[in-house]
């Protein structure tokens, strides 16, 4: 009898299920979201604006980061900017969950138990930052990694014809996604040499058609492409700790262990061999394939530093697809008999699976409802914003001060698409993304990092009234500030005050 979590509508359920935070949210609230949803408004719209232009340069290259910007394409011109990128971001936690579904089913024949275990990752803590391109990357990365399974008896020039071109495309969303992909596959043709038949030389081959995007890498040269390969370590228990942070730090905390005892209890079970759904298939099977692809992730996020080729969080984006991978790396092969106790230990497995990715739909659902809703009052300032506008940020990094990312650092950059406005809350990256703010270049008040104010948990940051004396003000008419403390200065006049932004004008 096929359980009901190994039915395709089930699935479907699931990822239907995974778009509510996007429907029921009054704004997503992802913080680097905000700011690419300013670069597709220039991108699109850019053009027509007498203000943008000014503000902003934009320039189509090729690149590894063109995930949804190439979505937005057609939908920002059919629809709002910000309504077409909530689609678009919308999109990506169900294409998860299919290539959830594809990797498992390929793997073991049918889906298994501990697949379901893998489904909170999908609103992972990088996900929930706003690396859109990254993670619709890792979506089709697993579903190209599912056809690849699937594709054994392809011979090497159909091969190329198919994966070439896939390849090509998962890089093109993002360079991660695509070594995400080149790792699994990888580690599935290595645990393949192991069998009778298969050869070295010829897995090398087959991989091959996976390399072509590498010539695109050698094409694509600027500034942001060097990378300095220094780990990161303190770092590291971080990321680890963050890997599930949404909105309630003891909830999120506790699926985190309840996941890592699964993990532990799976491996157990898996090496002692007992005859239960998590013994590896006979001989060289999905287990060892993808359970090393999973070992190699994490081994790269511990060897990776921060930033690679211009994309920060190199290390911690690793964490989620080896999650993922490796509770897909447990099962029984399709047709293998099962005793009713491994039955029941099976659906016990799902039910906790399904239980932790449900309360976290329902958890980041409310929070983006409640922190949405007072982003949407903050967001009422702009009403006494003409047009054009030019607008210095002051305020709190997302990850500081508080469990969720607020967004509050990244907020202002809806600005550029509601009032044509100069906000400095995009990022000043030649080379590594499309848009560069232009108008400040080389001042003070031009991108994010001249935003960012000190906070208890991270003084790093510029004080207020540092930011303040340092800021080109004859070149800005507002300066909105999320935050604590109080400007002090009688050159600013607070216009609009909603629950944490001050709207202030620059007095001449």
């Amino acid at each position: 009898m096929t359980a009901v979590w190994q039915r395709g509508w089930f699935w479907w359920l699931l990822a239907i299920v995974s778009t509510l935070p996007f429907v029921i949210a009054p704004l997503p609230m992802m913080p680097d979201f905000f700011s690419h949803m300013g670069r597709y408004h220039v991108m699109n719209h850019g053009a027509q604006s007498p203000f943008l232009p000014r503000y902003y340069h934009f320039q189509w290259r090729l690149m590894g980061n063109l995930g949804v910007d190439l979505l937005m394409v057609p939908l920002g011109h059919w629809l709002p900017t910000e309504t077409a990128a909530r689609i678009a971001a919308a999109i990506i936690p169900p294409l998860t969950i299919a290539g959830i579904y594809a990797v498992g089913t390929a793997a073991w024949g049918r889906i298994q138990a501990p697949a379901l275990l893998a489904l909170p990752f999908v609103y992972s803590y990088s996900f929930l930052f706003g690396f859109v391109n990254y993670h619709l990357a890792l979506a089709l990365a697993l579903l190209v990694l599912a056809l690849w399974m699937r594709s054994t008896a392809i011979g090497l020039p159909r091969r190329w014809l198919v994966f070439a071109p896939l390849a090509t495309i998962v890089w093109v969303a993002h360079m991660a996604g695509w070594g995400v992909l080149v790792v699994a596959i990888a580690c599935h043709e290595l645990a393949a040499v192991r069998q009778p038949g298969h050869r070295l030389a010829a897995a090398v081959a087959r991989l091959l058609p996976l390399l072509v995007p590498l010539l695109l890498v050698l094409m694509w040269r600027n500034d942001a492409t060097e990378a300095a390969f220094s780990p990161e370590w303190d770092h590291k228990l971080l990321w680890l700790w963050n890997l599930l942070r949404a909105e309630w730090q003891v909830f999120d905390l506790a699926c985190l262990a309840v996941l890592l005892l699964l993990a532990v209890a799976l491996l157990v079970a898996a090496a002692t061999r007992r005859l239960s759904p998590l013994r590896p298939a006979a001989g060289v099977g999905a287990m060892p394939a993808v359970l090393l692809a999973a070992a190699v992730l994490f081994g790269c996020f511990l060897v990776l530093p921060n930033a690679v080729f211009g994309s920060y969080y190199a290390d911690q984006r690793m964490l989620a697809p080896a999650a993922i991978l490796y509770f897909l790396a447990f099962g029984a092969p399709a047709g293998r008999a099962l005793g009713a106790s491994h039955a029941r230990w099976a659906t016990l497995v799902a039910a906790i699976g399904v239980t932790i990715f449900t309360l976290r739909i329902a958890e980041t659902s409310l929070g983006w409802y409640q922190r949405g809703g007072a982003a949407v009052a903050d967001l009422q300032a702009l009403d006494h914003v003409p047009r054009g506008a030019r607008i210095a940020v002051a305020a709190t990094p997302s990850d500081c001060g508080s469990w969720p990312l607020t967004g509050l650092d990244h907020l202002a950059s809806l600005a550029i698409i509601r009032r044509e406005a100069f906000v400095d809350t995009e990022w000043d990256m030649a080379g590594a993304l499309l848009m560069q703010p232009i108008y400040n270049l080389d001042l003070d008040a031009n991108d994010e990092q001249d935003v960012l104010l000190a906070a208890p948990d991270c003084p790093e940051e510029q004080d207020l009234s540092d930011l303040l004396a340092d800021l080109p003000r004859h070149r800005m008419d507002f300066v909105w500030i999320f935050g604590s403390g109080q400007p002090g200065v009688p050159w600013l006049h607070l216009v609009d005050q909603g629950p944490h932004g001050r709207l202030y004008r620059i007095v001449r």
